[in-house]
C-alpha cells in the first residue's frame, strides 16, 4: 500500500541538501518516489529526514533499574553481576524499543555482557528475534576481554587486602579464563551464520584497550570488527596492507591499556 507524506522541507542527503515542498511516497517501508513542487500543506509545518542510528548500546537495561543515573561508570558497573540475570529477550526487547520510540531504525548492539542464562549462540538468536519483533536492525557484535577485570591495571594490591574469603568471592565474580582469539572469531563465525539477514550484522567486537591486550587483538581482520574497536584506542594507527591481504590491528599498545581512563562497559 503506498503511503504518502507531504513534507514542508526534506532533508534528502549530504549531496542533495533540503527540499522544499515536497511529496515523498513509501510502499512498505521502502520509499519509491519524491516529487518535488509540490505545493504548501495548509496543516502542520513538517521536516522529514532519514530514521536516527543508535551507534552504542548494550541491548540491556537501563542505569536507572538500579540507581545508578548520572553515575560513574566505574562506581556501578561491577555490581551488574550481583544482580539476579533478566530474561535476555525482555531485556534487549525493552532496550530495542525505546530506541525505536525515539526515533531510531538502527543500533548497533555491543553486546558486553551475556545473561549466562543459556549458551551464547542461543541467547544471540533470542537478541536477534527480539530486533526482528520490534521491527530494528541491528549490528551484532560480542564483546572479549582478557584483562583488567577488576580495576585498571593489577589487581594484586587489590586483592591482597582482602581476606581469603572475601578474595575468593571477588575472583569467583569477575575474574574468568579468557576466550582465545580463535575461539571468539569461532564463536562470531557460528553467531553470524546463525542469525545475519537483512535486518542483522554481525561483528567483531574488540572493546578499549584497557579490556583486551594487543596480542589478543592482532589476529582479528580489522575489517570485520564494530566501530568501537576504532573509536576507544588513542594508539590506533592506519593499517596498511597489500591489495587482497587481511587487515589486522598492528600497532596496539599494551602501554594504554593500563592507561586509559574509562572502560567500555
Amino acid at each position: 500500500m503506498v503511503t504518502e507524506i507531504a513534507a514542508t522541507s526534506l532533508f534528502r542527503g549530504l549531496d542533495r541538501g533540503v527540499s522544499d515542498n515536497v511529496v515523498l511516497r513509501h510502499d512498505g517501508g521502502v520509499i519509491t518516489d519524491v516529487s518535488e513542487g509540490a505545493g504548501p500543506t495548509s496543516g502542520p509545518r513538517s521536516f522529514v529526514i532519514p530514521a536516527f542510528v543508535n551507534a552504542h548500546d548494550h541491548a540491556r537495561v537501563t542505569a536507572s533499574s538500579f540507581g545508578a543515573v548520572g553515575m560513574p561508570l566505574e562506581s556501578w558497573i561491577l555490581r551488574t553481576a550481583l544482580g539476579t540475570p533478566v530474561d535476555p529477550y525482555l531485556t534487549a526487547a525493552s532496550a530495542l524499543a525505546r530506541s525505536a520510540k525515539a526515533g531510531c531504525a538502527a543500533m548497533m548492539v555491543h553486546y558486553t555482557r551475556p545473561s549466562g542464562t543459556m549458551p551464547m549462540l542461543e541467547e544471540a538468536k533470542v537478541i536477534a528475534r527480539a530486533a526482528s519483533n520490534v521491527g530494528i536492525r541491528i549490528a551484532f557484535a560480542l564483546a572479549v576481554r582478557d584483562q583488567n577485570p577488576i580495576v585498571y591495571g593489577d589487581a594484586e594490591p587489590v586483592l591482597a587486602g582482602l581476606s581469603r574469603d572475601d578474595r575468593k568471592t571477588i575472583e569467583d565474580l569477575f575474574v574468568r579464563v579468557p576466550m582465545s582469539p580463535k575461539a571468539y572469531i569461532e564463536m562470531t563465525d557460528a553467531i553470524a551464520a546463525a542469525i545475519t539477514g537483512p535486518m542483522v550484522d554481525v561483528q567483531l567486537g574488540p572493546p578499549a584497550c584497557n579490556g583486551a591486550r594487543s596480542r589478543s587483538l592482532k589476529p582479528l581482520p580489522r575489517t570485520r570488527c564494530g566501530p568501537a574497536a576504532a573509536s576507544t584506542c588513542t594508539c590506533w594507527r592506519p593499517c596498511i596492507s597489500a591489495p587482497g591481504r587481511t587487515r589486522t590491528f598492528p600497532t596496539w599498545c599494551d602501554g594504554c591499556a593500563t592507561s586509559a581512563s574509562s572502560p567500555s562497559g
